[in-house]
Formats: structure tokens, sequence, C-alpha cells
């Protein structure tokens, strides 16, 4: 198991949440407590306050809010666009752009990809730290390569 996966489990196991199989703001998110967590994190098994159990796969659901015991808000997982409601984001050439939400294929996947923020300086602030990540990766990934180069040969075989 790994390690965000643990950190998963250990956020929502034996929680109630807050869930919705669509982005649609018109649908209420459904409430339920998160019984079990799959070992490969692919599948949850939650249930309904009337009582009904159900495996669900977690790519095809979101988890709008975490409850703690009272029922209130314990975790504010992720803001959710409205229909129509502008949301900012950054595109392929590293720009903060804006969208009107319309569920559509594209904002699913930004929305996915955590790429789907509420305000232009929330994007604009992330955009920064996500250049210098980059950054960081690939001088990183530069590192490696001159290392490696500095080691002996696979085939090397040291004199007795």
């Amino acid at each position: 198991m790994h390690g965000h996966q643990r950190r998963i489990e250990k956020m929502l196991l034996g929680k109630r949440v807050l869930y919705t199989m669509t982005l649609s703001t018109q649908v209420p998110p459904i409430e339920a407590e998160v019984l079990e967590i799959s070992p490969s994190g692919n599948y949850i098994k939650l249930q309904k306050m009337d009582g009904q159990c159900s495996w669900e796969i977690v790519s095809s659901i979101y988890i709008a809010d975490v409850l703690d015991e009272e029922g209130c808000l314990e975790v504010k997982a992720r803001w959710i666009p409205a229909l129509n409601e502008t949301y900012w984001y950054i595109d392929e050439a590293g720009e903060v752009a804006s969208s009107a939400w319309s569920d559509s294929s594209n904002d699913r996947r930004r929305f996915a990809y955590g790429n789907a923020f509420n305000s232009f300086q929330q994007a604009e602030g992330f955009k920064d730290k996500f250049k210098r990540a980059l950054f960081n990766f690939h001088r990183m990934e530069a590192m490696k390569t001159a290392v490696s180069k500095d080691k002996e040969p696979v085939n090397y075989k040291p004199s007795a």
C-alpha cells in the first residue's frame, strides 16, 4: 500500500462524508460513512444513512466534505464550481485562464487534476509553485544523470 493510500485511508476510514457522483451543484451530495477502502485504493465501501452499503469506484465519485461526529464540516475537501460559474485554471502555456463551468470533459479533467481554482489570485499563486516544482524536478533529473555518468560501467570487473 502506498503512503498516499495510507493517508487517504486514515483521513476517511470510519468518517462520515458528503459525496456526489456528478459535479453538478443541482444534485445534492449524499451522506455516507466510509466502511472500507480496498487494498488497491481503487474502491471505497460506503454506507448511506438509510443503511444501504455499496462499493464505489474511487475515481467515479467526488468527496465534497468530511464530517465530524456532530455532522459538522471537518475538512472542506474541494470547492466545486456551480454550473456556469467562472473558475480559473493553468493552461498548457502555464498562464492563468478562466472558463465558465459547463461540466464538460475539459472541466472534469481540470478538476480531477486539481487545476480548478475559485479565484484568479489562487490560480496565480499556484502557477508560481507549479513552475518551481517543475524546475526543481528537472534540476534533480539533470543531477541524477550527471551522477550516473560518473559510475563505473555495468560490465566493469575489479582486477583481483
